[in-house]
């Protein structure tokens, strides 16, 4: 069928329009936006052409040509950006060149497919809420489209169809508001992370230098300075590949405030005492986990440092590196990474990981498991992470990562012996190392008070033993270390690792956000043979599997988690309201009062269940009485209203008495048929015992009445008074004999 209605072609290029804009811009930046204004523009020129060229033959050569500029278009956009990106190109420059073809109604659910799928595409790699933004515009525009395709579909005429824009308004708000509450009422899934996941980089990570001293394989840097006997024994049998180990410090933390080999933590950071809590990285996974950056093992009472200096270049088999074989070593976590701010060359990534893909030809492992690039992390660089982790009670257990070494128990020369004494008066009564790492760990999380502060303020002082006993508040790095030494004062090993917890998940996305903020310092205790995780730090939750929970309890977690960032950052004056936050707190106070409401009924249906039970057998007795007398219940309520109704002495009360009666009528099967006149249908009352004769003169003055528009008689009144209760006496008659 052929379409009729040029709305049809505003509202495909309007869809279209939004489709490419939104989903350019958010997988390949400026970039994008440029080259998504460029197909709208070009669709809402392809489309009008089409219009106007819908009565002739197809136009099957500038299909041809604009099919041909978008395949050249994906593969220019293959080579700078990778395969994701031009695939959503290329499926936008197939529907350009369908486009051209467009003129009838079955080409249109091709077009619509194509801009859903190219949107979830976009989808796929958005990090931030307003991307639903897209789907609301592409909803509306999708709606008008198939509306006027319908009224087109059942238009006989050529006229153009009227749809009120009050009544659109109506339709998409009623799609909008049933899609918002089936969102909230669905469990939401955990991410399908099936396989490895693609690596991507504006820029890729190579080093020549790097490239040229992974193809040796020995156990001697390129400068021939031997490794240290102790680095040597770490990695003896551990590692199968193409690699070189070099000594020399590691580079430039991944953590902000960490420098090469150690951090102190009287000064955790520089700054003037403000925090600009942008994300830095967006992580999609099965569950929460920390992102290890870096590990120290040595304190000397003010700083951490880190003892094992040497490193190992690995080269990569088309950006996969595989650190690890063997069955017993097959990864069971998978973290997909996007990096959204510029950061170290450190890449951040749970611990242990076995397998890592990312954008280079060469990467370098330090002695503690970790990773660098050739240089910094730049933003929209993607990578993944297969990690191997045991959970056990729900703690998660690192069981690859070499033993403990006699740096990792050792405790500085002025250890304040107050702290060895806490530890030992807290764990009086615990049975095993697990259980005095846990109950220290629960001491610090329920007896102290994080503070964003502190890592503003410690000036060139231990804060260890003012922090337990004295103001028993502060941030990550004081209970980190604090945890770490009191554990050595019980003879079990520790190490502090820094990196970033990425624990606050948005489910709009289905991504892990992780921010400034989200740097952090946690401690790794050698327990039951492995490194088990201890978080001591009360504001960051343990990371856990998610629960699968219904999507709006999800927004709901999500939106405490950033009031409690808020919280923090009003210690620093840094606190940040932007639109996005607004939407949500919009959005938090929407469910609150939708979990009130459903409170309330739950209460009612709780505490006023015998009044729930006598409704509910009211109601089955009246329907059951409904289905029993439903003409009876029905004629006497046309009975009322002709009682009740007030002649105005006009065409209006002829109207009104033949609607009723042919109501009536209708649910005896005398129904009047389209077209057929008053004088038929009295006929055929009379045929069937409804009506007497003595109702003739009822044709005659309707004809007078509507026909030779004479003015009201006095006649007429009683004469459809009399009509009505005619009708009354015949259908009382015929359904007593047909009960008979």
């Amino acid at each position: 069928m052929i379409i009729n209605d040029p709305r049809i072609y505003r509202a495909q290029a309007s869809a279209l329009a939004v489709t490419a804009i939104g989903a350019l811009w958010t997988v390949m930046g400026s970039p994008g936006l440029a080259l998504g204004l460029a197909i709208a523009v070009a669709g809402f020129a392809i489309l009008h052409r089409a219009w106007q060229r819908r009565d002739r033959e197809p136009d099957a050569k500038a299909a041809e040509y604009i099919a041909a500029c978008g395949l050249a278009a994906a593969v220019m956009v293959f080579i700078m950006s990778g395969l994701a990106h031009a695939l959503i190109v290329l499926l936008l420059g197939t529907q350009l060149a369908l486009n051209a073809l467009l003129k009838e109604h079955r080409q249109l659910k091709f077009g619509w497919m194509t801009s859903f799928v190219t949107l979830m595409l976009g989808a796929v790699h958005a990090t931030t809420n307003s991307y639903l933004l897209v789907f609301c515009l592409f909803t509306l525009f999708l709606l008008r489209g198939v509306g006027y395709a319908w009224l087109d579909r059942h238009n006989h005429s050529r006229e153009k169809v009227q749809w009120p824009v009050a009544a659109q308004g109506r339709i998409v708000c009623a799609w909008l508001f049933s899609v918002f509450v089936l969102y909230l009422l669905t469990p939401r899934l955990d991410a399908l992370l099936w396989g490895a996941g693609g690596t991507m980089s504006g820029s890729g990570y190579y080093n020549r230098d790097w490239e040229r001293q992974a193809q040796h394989i020995g156990d001697t840097d390129p400068s021939g300075a031997s490794l240290s006997q102790e680095g040597r024994s770490q990695h003896s049998g551990e590692e199968v590949g193409h690699g070189t180990r070099e000594s020399g410090t590691s580079g430039s933390s991944g953590y902000h405030g960490f420098n090469e080999s150690h951090f102190d933590i009287t000064q955790p950071d520089s700054g003037n005492g403000r925090v600009s809590n942008v994300k830095v990285l967006s992580m999609q996974a099965p569950h929460s986990a920390y992102l290890r950056v870096r590990s120290f093992d040595r304190f000397d009472g003010t700083r951490w440092h880190t003892t094992l200096t040497g490193h190992q270049l690995w080269r990569g088999d088309s950006g996969r590196f595989s650190f690890n074989n063997g069955p017993h070593l097959a990864p069971n976590f998978n973290q997909q990474i996007q990096v959204l701010a510029p950061l170290a060359p450190a890449i951040p990534g749970a611990a242990p990981a076995v397998v890592l893909h990312f954008p280079a030809a060469a990467l370098r492992r330090t002695e503690y498991g970790t990773f660098e690039a050739p240089r910094g992390l730049q933003p929209d660089t993607r990578y993944t992470v297969e990690s191997r982790i045991a959970r056990h009670d729900g703690r998660f257990y690192d069981r690859i990562s070499p033993p403990p070494r006699p740096q990792d128990t050792a405790l500085p020369d002025d250890f304040d012996p107050h702290i060895a004494r806490l530890a030992k008066d807290v764990t009086t009564g615990s049975a095993n190392a697990r259980e005095r790492a846990i109950a220290l760990e629960t001491h610090l999380r329920t007896q102290y008070q994080y503070s964003l502060s502190t890592a503003f303020t410690s000036q060139n002082r231990t804060p260890l033993s003012e922090f337990l006993f004295e103001t028993k508040h502060g941030h990550c790095e004081f209970f980190a270390a604090a945890l770490a030494v009191m554990l050595r004062s019980l003879e079990i090993p520790t190490r502090l690792a820094t990196g970033y917890s990425a624990t606050t998940y948005n489910p709009i996305t289905g991504r892990y956000e992780i921010r400034v903020l989200d740097g952090h310092a946690w401690v790794d205790a050698w327990i039951d043979d492995a490194w088990m995780l201890l978080e001591p730090t009360p504001f960051y939750p343990l990371p856990q599997p998610r629960e699968g929970q219904l999507t709006a309890a999800q927004i709901e977690t999500y939106l405490e988690r950033l009031e409690e960032i808020d919280d923090a950052m009003d210690e620093t004056g840094a606190r940040e309201i932007d639109l996005q936050r607004l939407l949500l707190m919009f959005w938090q106070s929407v469910i609150e009062t939708a979990n009130l409401i459903i409170a309330a009924f739950a209460w009612m249906l709780l505490t006023l269940w015998p009044a729930w039970l006598l409704f509910a057998g009211l109601a089955l007795a009246s329907y059951a009485i409904w289905r029993w007398r439903r003409d009876a219940l029905l004629d006497w309520l046309a009975d009322q209203r002709i009682r009740r109704y007030r002649f105005v002495q006009g065409t209006a009360d002829f109207h009104f008495v033949f609607a009723v009666v042919q109501n009536r009528m209708s649910r005896r099967d005398c129904t009047r048929l389209p077209g057929q006149n008053l004088a038929k249908y009295c006929a055929n009352l009379l045929d069937g015992g409804y009506l007497s004769h003595r109702h003739q003169a009822l044709h005659t003055a309707t004809h007078e009445c509507f026909i030779e528009a004479k003015p009201w008689q006095k006649d007429w009144r009683p004469l459809l008074l009399d009509f009505y209760a005619d009708i009354k006496r015949g259908t009382t008659t015929r359904d007593r004999v047909h009960r008979r």
